[in-house]
């Protein structure tokens, strides 16, 4: 009774209470980490960028090498793929510089670095993508796109299909598919009315679900049940 597991996603519930017996009276489920959406807002001067941004850890299972591929399908285009993120250099997973550097000097990709203001390159971005197939939980990055509103396209994996409402504020793509990552963000870029309505229903479902304010109370109001059991007994 004095035990509360918070959980980002369905997907993790499902898994732990098959490993172990736990009661729905002892899981909270609370999707995400909140955004400040006063801070992260949609900018409307720029609806007519053509820039495609990847924001992660540089680790291969969050799809960076799915993203560069994409990148080189598209290279033709008129489009501008933006990386940020940080190298973790002590996990195996993550890309080396030297690579990822190779694809920004031949113009593939853009290598922004470790951007402390992440809201600086996500207002001026058309589309995020986070195509992962890593342990997610809600990722942070998808949530403060909507909060942005900006279409999302991310995989059918666990923690990042729960960041979006398929089809309306972005799509689902398979792990590992750099063509149908590719196809999804040829078909958003080329319908101005069909990115305007993803991004704004993305905006509604940051207002919805995503705000801050409601993510912290959520969490106190927890705090404050146990605390109050703990006195009792």
């Amino acid at each position: 009774k004095s035990m509360m597991i918070i959980f980002q996603n369905k997907n993790d519930i499902n898994t732990i209470k098959k490993l172990c017996k736990i009661k729905d009276q002892n899981i909270c489920l609370i999707e995400g980490s909140g955004v400040d959406l006063k801070i992260f807002q949609p900018n409307k001067n720029h609806k007519e960028s053509n820039i495609i941004l990847f924001a992660s850890r540089l680790l291969k299972s969050k799809g960076i090498y799915e993203f560069i591929e994409c990148a080189q399908k598209l290279k033709n285009n008129n489009y501008k793929f933006w990386v940020a993120g940080k190298f973790d250099n002590e996990n195996p997973d993550c890309i080396s510089k030297q690579e990822l550097f190779g694809y920004h000097e031949k113009g593939i990709i853009e290598f922004k670095g470790d951007v402390k203001n992440i809201k600086e390159i996500l207002s001026v971005s058309k589309i995020v993508v986070l195509p992962s197939y890593y342990g997610e939980g809600l990722p942070k990055i998808l949530i403060e796109a909507s909060a942005c509103g900006k279409p999302i396209i991310t995989t059918d994996h666990p923690g990042c299909r729960d960041a979006i409402v398929p089809n309306v504020t972005g799509y689902l793509i398979p792990v590992r598919d750099s063509q149908k990552l590719a196809q999804y963000i040829v078909k958003i870029s080329n319908s101005p009315s069909l990115c305007n309505s993803m991004g704004n229903e993305a905006r509604k479902l940051a207002l919805k679900k995503y705000d801050i304010n409601k993510v912290v109370n959520k969490h106190l109001f927890i705090y404050e049940q146990l605390a109050k059991w703990y006195f009792i007994n």
